[in-house]
């Protein structure tokens, strides 16, 4: 596929199934703001989409709350998991 491994589809958003340094959360930042392009050009060619943010998703639970996945600088990595 265009990326991703044999499904096409990588776990993290710095293209990789395996938590790296691409992004702003807790451990990887101190809570400063970041600069553009602080953390390298993933495999689609965009930069620093891990972290900072969070983001509703399609998930809906059992209770009808709805999912959300993202992280900031105060987040653990492992929340920016798609």
């Amino acid at each position: 596929g265009n990326g991703g491994d044999a499904d096409s589809y990588w776990l993290y958003p710095h293209g990789g199934n395996i938590l790296s340094n691409q992004g702003n959360f807790k451990g990887n930042s101190d809570g400063t703001p970041m600069p553009v392009a602080s953390f390298s050009r993933n495999f689609y060619g965009t930069y620093d989409m891990g972290g900072t943010l969070w983001e509703w998703n399609e998930t809906v639970f059992f209770d009808g709350n709805r999912g959300h996945r993202g992280g900031a600088f105060s987040s653990w990595g492992w929340l920016l998991r798609a």
